[in-house]
């Protein structure tokens, strides 16, 4: 299982993670956000896509008060509900997971300007119901 630590960030990226604006991490076979990100308090973008993050647990983005803008699209999400610590985001893409509409109550009181959330069969079939 790969999980996203601060070694394996280090190594993807380079730079000091609490340096950090904007963290492309497509297409890295990540399993699990980890603590990487605990100290990423400048990051405004996160793009994690064509991974297989199941999660976005509580506590995971709670340092990363900048985050404006989260792709998550094309993963294998059941959970986001460590996106509600945020009280706002200007662009949220849960495109393409495995959410359910159940999964997404803990977003009620996060205010997202642009949400994407096609492809989600979960939501689909509910939606059709």
């Amino acid at each position: 299982m790969r999980v996203l630590r601060e070694d394996l960030l280090r190594k993807l990226c380079r730079a000091k993670v609490e340096e950090l604006e904007f963290l492309h991490l497509d297409r890295q076979n990540i399993e699990q956000l980890g603590d990487a990100l605990e100290t990423a308090v400048a990051l405004v973008v996160l793009r994690a896509r064509h991974n297989s993050l199941a999660s976005v647990p509580r506590g995971a983005l709670d340092n990363c008060r900048a985050l404006w803008r989260v792709d998550l699209s094309w993963n294998k999400l059941t959970d986001v509900a460590g996106l509600a610590a945020f009280a706002a985001l200007g662009a949220l893409d849960l495109s393409c997971n495995l959410l359910a509409a159940d999964a997404l109550a803990p977003l009620a009181a996060v205010d997202v300007v642009q949400l994407r959330l096609a492809g989600n069969p979960e939501l689909v079939a509910k939606g059709g119901e």
